[in-house]
């Protein structure tokens, strides 16, 4: 609202936000699981800002990252479309398809990002602005603004590209239906073509595409359970507390 009013605005909120998710046990399990399911919200881009700070944390604790590091990267996350307040709505929120001119603008958000970042916040940011102005490049060259590579690009720009991708695959579109967590992992994988690290993707698959605990499930034998621990071994063999019997009659004692 700010950066769209020409106005000054502060990151403090948003470090006390990720630091106070952090702090709490188990918060981003509840977020997670929240993110993928949650159904009843008015998804925008605020939301997609929210939702790929949440993954990008996941990822960042895949990898071992600190305290300090996770507030970072989640703050990225947070801001890493901050250059999309620079298109006009009537670009942003088209359902059908854009213009060669359209596509032209959009393609343009990581500079106004990058510029945003630098005039408000100054060269203390300069990090962030790095992040915000690479997270669309790939690790094989086929992203933009500069088409840089591998270890030119930050790792925090390279978690939030893939996940950018993933959050995105995870919600309905006007064109076509969200895809299920496990699905939109596979189109990342399967369509790649080295545009993500395979360590980001390894990681992807690990902590996010499967099965959050809390999710209920359907198996094979069509009882239903409740996943109740994961097994990042093994991604697609959670622990089950089963609920109902195959006969959609429910357990009188859970096992």
């Amino acid at each position: 609202t700010d950066v769209k009013a020409n106005q000054k605005f502060s990151l403090e909120k948003g470090m006390e936000l990720i630091a106070g998710v952090l702090d709490l046990p188990k918060a981003i399990e509840d977020l997670h699981r929240e993110a993928i399911f949650k159904k009843d919200i008015q998804y925008d881009s605020t939301v997609h800002g929210i939702n790929v700070m949440i993954f990008a944390i996941k990822i960042g604790e895949g990898l071992g990252y600190g305290r300090e590091q996770l507030v970072e990267l989640g703050l990225a996350a947070l801001l890493h479309d901050i250059g999309m307040c620079k298109i006009p709505d009537d670009i942003v929120k088209k359902e059908g398809a854009l213009t060669s001119d359209e596509y032209a603008l959009i393609k343009k958000h990581p500079q106004f990002g990058y510029d945003i970042i630098i005039n408000t916040l100054g060269n203390k940011y300069q990090w962030l602005a790095d992040v915000v102005f690479q997270e669309q490049e790939r690790e094989g060259g086929q992203g933009y603004p500069r088409g840089i590579t591998g270890k030119e690009i930050h790792e925090y720009a390279k978690i939030i590209g893939m996940i950018d991708v993933y959050e995105a695959l995870s919600h309905s579109r006007p064109q076509r239906k969200r895809f299920l967590p496990y699905e939109a992992a596979k189109v990342i994988v399967n369509s790649s073509k080295n545009a993500f690290a395979p360590r980001m993707i390894k990681m992807l698959i690990t902590k996010l595409s499967c099965f959050p605990i809390g999710s209920y499930v359907v198996l094979n034998s069509k009882a239903i359970g409740r996943v109740v621990e994961t097994n990042e071994s093994s991604p697609l063999r959670p622990a089950i507390e089963m609920l109902f019997e195959a006969m959609g009659k429910r357990l009188p004692v859970p096992k």
